[in-house]
């Protein structure tokens, strides 16, 4: 979703489950300047994005793969390196 709708890593970590429109493939997020914008997202992001969210109702979007909350540009790079790594070993 990061990547396939450019957004910034902090738009993206404050975006709840309320905020997405699946079926639109878009979400609107709050920019730095304070105005409101919407992303939109490609079919690897609406492919993935129920797998992501499955059970859950609310709440924030994005969690690591223990469940915990993504609270930082560091945890989001960091799950990004760990996404890489996997993809490379599996190449």
């Amino acid at each position: 979703m990061l990547y396939e709708t450019a957004a910034r890593a902090s738009e993206m970590l404050a975006l709840n489950i309320d905020d997405l429109d699946p079926d639109a493939r878009r979400a609107p997020i709050r920019s730095t300047g304070g105005d409101t914008e919407w992303i939109c997202w490609g079919s690897g992001t609406a492919h993935l994005l129920p797998r992501l969210i499955r059970g859950r109702q609310a709440g924030s979007a994005h969690l690591t793969a223990g469940g915990q909350l993504l609270t930082s540009v560091t945890n989001v790079e960091g799950l990004l390196l760990q996404v890489v790594d996997t993809a490379d070993r599996m190449a």
